[in-house]
């Protein structure tokens, strides 16, 4: 009796644990949302961009993005900025723009599980263009 108690006690508590066990590899093969906005950017056909987030993402995305880009820290980017729009760059922000001179022309929002990576479970993406 003790031996197939101690058989269901193990089926009981191995089954759970290997579903998400696999659960959590299949999850970790899924892009991070930090690494969906790269494959974004470096999908868009785009020649001048311009990317405005804080130092960590920027170091990131100059990292893992082929184009000749321009990074613009979120904290100091206002005096930078107004330059390159009227040139008409394309602006991807990971923060909202709060100035109505930009015309926002999307906003994308990327997931991934957080226990897979706490790091930017969440990231919006906002698309500005200068209006023509």
């Amino acid at each position: 009796l003790n031996t197939k108690l101690m058989r269901c006690l193990f089926m009981i508590l191995f089954i759970p644990y290997t579903l998400i066990s696999l659960k959590l590899v299949h999850q970790h093969t899924n892009d991070s949302s930090i690494s969906q906005i790269s494959n974004y950017i470096n999908k868009s056909d785009f020649n001048n961009i311009i990317i405005i987030s804080d130092q960590l993402m920027n170091y990131y995305f100059h990292k893992t993005i082929d184009d000749q880009i321009v990074y613009l820290n979120s904290r100091a980017y206002h005096n930078k900025l107004q330059h390159y729009y009227d040139n008409n760059f394309k602006v991807f922000s990971t923060v909202r723009l709060n100035s109505s001179n930009y015309y926002l022309i999307n906003q994308m929002t990327f997931y991934h599980n957080p226990y897979v990576n706490k790091l930017w479970s969440k990231l919006t993406l906002y698309e500005y263009e200068k209006q023509k």
